[in-house]
């Protein structure tokens, strides 16, 4: 019985094909840096997005924006950038960006709460142990004269 290979199947040697690694994996929203591949110092250009274009150049060390990304079989994944300093945006291979990480930030420490005061409720044992308030006399002058 055979079997069809297709693009998602393993072949008969139970390992799958590795692709070569065509640049470093870069999140949206992060930022990363132009560079140019082996050192250049020419300007990197950026394309539209069928990569048939010239949209922009961008000299190596400029600071950009990672906007989107795309898979792309021939040169590896692509990614939009959009460049910080405002000239503008357009595609270009991952292998042209090197991402800046950045220092992760400083974990604040815990801050002490007090915790909540609690209310004194009445208890049966002070409850029983209360006594009614004795009724007051009329001791004023018009209630003297009332009783005569």
């Amino acid at each position: 019985m055979a079997f069809p290979f297709g693009s998602r199947s393993i072949p008969p040697g139970g390992a799958a094909p590795t692709r070569p690694k065509s640049g470093p994996v870069v999140a949206i929203g992060s930022r990363a840096i132009v560079t140019r591949a082996a050192g250049g110092v020419e300007p990197v250009t950026l394309t539209d997005h069928k990569g048939t274009s010239a949209v922009l150049t961008l000299r190596p060390g400029a600071e950009v924006e990672i906007v989107a990304w795309q898979p792309h079989r021939a040169s590896g994944t692509r990614y939009r950038v959009r460049a910080t300093d405002g000239a503008g945006e357009g595609w270009l291979e991952g292998s042209s960006l090197t991402p800046i990480v950045l220092p992760p930030t400083p974990k604040k420490p815990p801050v002490a709460v007090a915790p909540p005061a609690r209310k004194r409720t009445a208890t049966r044992s002070t409850a029983t142990t209360r006594t009614a308030a004795p009724a007051k006399k009329a001791s004023s002058p018009a209630a003297e004269t009332r009783k005569r």
